[in-house]
């Protein structure tokens, strides 16, 4: 989802809280709240209270230094069964039974390793975590990832794999300094448009999920070098992956990759609203503030073009290629604004053409605000323009 010049998806955080703000340190007050809740051990299900240490912050490291990929797949037990077993009601009946995890407790706040600790939620108090770099949380039993995530905005390595986890918040394309992001072995149906945010981001392991298609953003992070989806249900990929210049290590072991593209030649005619409102966002003409929401809505939900990258909306049409890549025969899908072209040789022949004129204005107006842009979006000319697909 695109506008001119950003992303109209651009996650936000306005309905969340962040009581550190930005100074990256806990106080006393916030250090006694949840960071997460765990399931309890069999001692403490029969009403056996191990002994609780007198200064929690004394609490041992957590399996910090254990390396990312070495992960048991039994749950452990750490001295962390020796914290409390209280039931808090602050955040729901989902918690009741569980043990609750302080941020005090945690031995560091820049490394944070609770791997195969039986993690079954996580407190949206983990906003508070500004200065972690470092956020180990996979053999547990989460589910859900908060939207507070977006937050931590010093984040490098997130790992989640070997988890219950069945979504991410769009809030993980804020993680602007996110390096490796690792969910291998979860339940994700998706991954949110926001991923082609995170330019920074090598390595992508969300191999053993049910992830049938992703999402056409994926090409605008442009950094990725490992890129593993094994296992997982896809039958095509975006085309958009071919401007992945940096990709090395790529997996699709298992997928069940389509053999041959069968589409209409055609595709259904835009409605009246949607043709203006292309040209409203390919021109970038300003958006008039007494417009009806319902239309300021429809104009930032404008997709970009496989080809040229002109705007479109409901009406578009497919067109698909094959290229071999790390020994794979592996399918594109096109979506296109425009019936560019019917067989490969137009498709090569294009290459050598002008853009056409359903491709953007590269230069906005002057002054003017981006048909689309969401609030608080970069002024014209300082945002990512349009790119026309680059193939090897």
């Amino acid at each position: 989802m695109l506008t001119t010049l950003e992303l109209s998806s651009q996650p936000s955080l306005q309905n969340t809280s962040n009581p550190m703000g930005n100074t990256g340190s806990i106080n006393r007050e916030s250090a006694s709240l949840p960071f997460a809740y765990a399931k309890p051990t069999d001692s403490s299900q029969n009403g056996e209270r191990e002994h609780q240490p007198a200064q929690v912050v004394r609490a041992p490291r957590l399996n910090q230094t254990q390396p990312l990929d070495e992960r048991p797949t039994t749950p452990r037990r750490s001295s962390l069964d020796a914290t409390s077993t209280d039931e808090v009601a602050m955040e729901g009946n989902d918690t009741k039974g569980l043990k609750v995890i302080t941020l005090a407790q945690l031995n560091s706040t820049t490394t944070v390793g609770l791997c195969s600790q039986g993690l079954a939620k996580l407190s949206p108090n983990v906003g508070l975590l500004y200065n972690t770099t470092t956020l180990q949380l996979c053999c547990n039993e989460l589910t859900h990832i908060p939207p507070e995530i977006g937050h931590l905005q010093n984040l490098q390595i997130f790992s989640i794999s070997r988890n219950q986890i069945r979504s991410l918040p769009d809030t993980i394309g804020l993680l602007s300094k996110l390096v490796e992001l690792r969910a291998s072995e979860n339940e994700l149906e998706s991954i949110p448009s926001s991923i082609g945010r995170l330019t920074k981001l090598t390595t992508l392991s969300l191999d053993n999920n049910r992830i049938a298609c992703l999402p056409f953003e994926i090409g605008d992070a442009k950094a990725l070098i490992n890129l593993d989806l094994s296992q997982n249900p896809i039958t095509v990929l975006p085309a958009e992956i071919g401007r992945l210049k940096f990709l090395r290590k790529f997996r699709l072991d298992d997928c069940p990759l389509a053999s041959s593209f069968q589409y209409r030649l055609e595709n259904s005619v835009p409605t009246l609203k949607e043709l203006a409102a292309r040209v409203i966002v390919r021109r970038q003409v300003p958006i008039v503030s007494h417009l009806q929401d319902e239309l300021q809505e429809y104009l930032t939900g404008a997709h970009r073009c496989s080809f040229c990258g002109g705007p479109y909306f409901e009406s578009f049409a497919k067109r698909g290629k094959f290229i071999e890549k790390a020994d794979y025969r592996v399918p594109l899908e096109y979506r296109l604004c425009v019936p560019h072209w019917n067989t490969e040789e137009e498709r090569i022949s294009l290459l050598f053409r002008p853009l056409p004129e359903t491709a953007p204005q590269k230069t906005p107006q002057p002054g003017a605000t981006p048909a689309g842009t969401p609030p608080g979006s970069p002024k014209p000319g300082k945002g990512r323009q349009y790119a026309v697909n680059q193939e090897e």
